[in-house]
């Protein structure tokens, strides 16, 4: 193998664990928020001229693999709920854990956007 190109495919196959992992969490969170009745959509962080309105759900997953939820009250300003999760999820168990988990801040966020609708 020539110099340098063994760096290259770790590198490689670290880039690919990091996308398979936001991948799976991204997946999960879309996946819980439609069993809720909510559409969560992704949101690029620091994003702040997206064009959002009011009633809009996304989600961000920044590079520590933290997610936030966000419910929209007008194009600049939301409420959210930020899941703090492990950044490595590749058990079953993690998964079903982390599901667990983003099901309970998506029910919380719910919660406090029926309190602002009220």
């Amino acid at each position: 193998m020539e110099p340098g190109l063994a760096s290259k495919i770790d590198h490689a196959r670290l880039v690919g664990w990091i996308y398979a992992q936001r991948g799976t969490k991204a997946l999960l969170v879309t996946c819980v928020g439609e069993d809720e009745g909510v559409n969560l959509v992704h949101h690029s962080i620091g994003n702040q001229h997206a064009g959002h309105k009011r009633g809009d759900w996304t989600y961000e997953i920044d590079n520590a693999h933290q997610i936030t939820l966000r419910y929209w009250l007008n194009e600049f300003r939301s409420i959210a709920e930020t899941v703090t999760n492990s950044p490595c999820v590749t058990t079953p168990q993690e998964r079903s854990d982390l599901q667990k988990l983003i099901l309970h801040h998506v029910r919380t966020l719910k919660a406090q956007v029926d309190r602002l609708k009220s």
